[in-house]
């Protein structure tokens, strides 16, 4: 019986001593702080960056059971990411940029501060969707703007960052600064650099809007788990933004590049255009197929295109690799034309998606941009099918290495016929004007004569040299045609022999009949 006693006491104090424990827990919040992840400096209160976070928080959930969730999930995360970094402590070195750039942002999750636009609000997903721009933006109202961004998982040589963002209409005030922040736990940041003044990029995308940029490059590498990106000045009353972006460089990847053996070649003094040439806006070559084909495509080695677009004196332009297309009526008159495919904007630099319309339905002329630059270290396949239905058009980018699509867009193209009867294809090189100020002639004064503006560039070392496309095709009747000379109705160069300019503009070489050539466009 005492043995029995004694069991039952024993059992007794175990249960207390446990129950204690819990109710001391559960007294003490405290205990729990070092597993949180903070938003601010170490200096700063986190509370507040949490707080203001929840709201935005990646993935739709009820308030008080998905912050829990949240914070329950980035302090298992951190502790994951403590133990990886303790493991081998990241040694810096010097950044190297000969490789090639990738995204490490794309696709992952973030935090907002600020209260969500009601009618433009962010879905937690659009500013790591890997489009800059193409959209009116998503904006939350605050006078300090603060996202944080998890890459997923320690992320070793990170050189580069940004933020896209716009402001100029709607009362919206851009901020003037940004601050870029590394943690490798979520709750102690290291600034890595900011960026105001000069190292701001502004451009008008419009009358009212104008598109900014922050980029940041470091000379060394840095290794993170978690970014923070602050925007602030300027009395900035919303962060009204496009994207935030990180990347690093890794080994480029060899790519096959086609062997051109043509032989044929000709420029500007002595080709002479059959007729007037509907791409007359700067130096060009253009290739016009026969009616009857509903699609068109060709190969692109921009790894190899060499682009120098900012001339001495202030002077700027774009350049264009794409296929086009031309409708007409019964009686054989031009009711509409669509260009689509890949630019190089002078003003915002790199390559990307393009389309545009001379009549979109409406009555005026639509001309668009996709979000996303192309990585410059791979090659393309442009396709630009109006085959769908009657009155659309598709332009597709692909990548030829790994047959993945990069870009694309669907377009209303009215009066084009789905079967091709109607239409007339091309392929189209060419270098147009990107600001006001290029428009002059050799005197400084405005023109609208592109000959003129063309002599006021010579010297400027101005160039799209190198633009290298082959595999030029046309479909149509459900079959695949390699674009030969029987298949073309013309060849156009701008200029040609017949107009006055200071001397070679454009050279047209390594030609086999319309299925590949090689185009350099240089004023000198």
């Amino acid at each position: 019986m005492k043995r029995i006693l004694i069991l039952i006491l024993i059992a007794s104090l175990l249960l207390a001593a446990c129950g204690g424990n819990g109710a001391q827990n559960e007294s003490n919040p405290e205990s729990n702080a070092e597993s949180k992840p903070e938003s601010g400096t170490e200096s700063e209160d986190a509370s507040r960056g949490a707080d203001e976070s929840s709201r935005l928080a990646p993935e739709s959930r009820e308030e008080s059971a998905g912050e829990s969730k949240e914070t329950s999930e980035t302090s298992e995360d951190a502790s994951e990411t403590e133990s990886e970094e303790s493991a081998e402590p990241y040694l810096r070195k010097p950044a190297d940029r000969n490789g090639r750039r990738i995204s490490v942002s794309e696709g992952c999750r973030y935090t907002a501060s600020g209260s969500k636009h009601g009618q433009y609000g962010d879905d937690g997903k659009r500013l790591t969707d890997g489009v800059i721009g193409g959209e009116v933006g998503w904006g939350w109202e605050t006078g300090a703007g603060r996202f944080v961004l998890d890459l997923g998982a320690y992320t070793e040589d990170i050189t580069d960052f940004n933020i896209y963002l716009r402001g100029g209409n709607w009362g919206i005030i851009a901020p003037n600064k940004a601050e870029y922040f590394i943690s490798a736990d979520g709750r102690k940041w290291e600034s890595v650099g900011a960026v105001s003044g000069d190292g701001v990029i502004s451009n008008p995308s419009d009358e009212t809007w104008v598109e900014y940029s922050f980029p940041l490059a470091l000379e060394e590498t840095v290794a993170a788990r978690y970014v923070r990106f602050d925007l602030s000045g300027n009395g900035m009353n919303y962060a009204w933004m496009h994207e935030i972006c990180v990347w690093k460089y890794v080994e480029a990847a060899p790519v096959a590049m086609h062997a051109f053996k043509g032989t044929e070649a000709f420029d500007n003094l002595s080709f002479t255009n059959p007729g007037q040439m509907g791409d007359a806006d700067g130096p060009a070559y253009c290739v016009y197929s026969q009616k009857g084909y509903n699609k068109a495509e060709m190969n692109f080695e921009l790894s190899a295109a060499e682009a120098s677009v900012a001339g001495k004196r202030g002077a700027l332009m774009n350049g264009y690799v794409f296929l086009g297309a031309t409708a007409f009526n019964e009686e054989g008159y031009w009711v509409n034309s669509c260009d689509a495919g890949l630019t190089y904007t002078g003003e915002n630099g790199g390559w990307r998606l393009f389309w545009n319309t001379a009549d979109d339905g409406t009555g005026n002329r639509g001309w668009f941009s996709g979000g996303k630059t192309l990585d410059d270290t791979r090659n393309y396949r442009i396709t630009l099918d109006c085959s769908k239905k009657d009155g659309w058009a598709v332009v597709t980018v692909t990548d030829i290495d790994d047959e993945r699509v990069v870009d694309s867009a669907e377009f209303r193209f009215p009066g084009s016929k789905a079967d091709g009867g109607n239409l007339e294809m091309l392929t189209d090189i060419a270098v147009d004007w990107a600001s006001e100020d290029t428009w002059v002639d050799s005197h400084g004064e405005p023109t609208e004569d592109w000959t003129e503006v063309v002599f006021a560039c010579a010297g400027q070392n101005m160039y799209f040299k190198n633009l290298r496309i082959y595999g030029c095709a046309l479909y149509g009747g459900g079959l695949r045609f390699d674009w030969e000379p029987a298949c073309t109705d013309r060849r156009g160069l701008t200029p040609d022999s017949g107009t006055e300019v200071y001397g070679k503009v454009i050279t047209v070489h390594s030609v086999t009949g319309d299925t590949e050539y090689i185009v350099d466009i240089d004023l000198g």
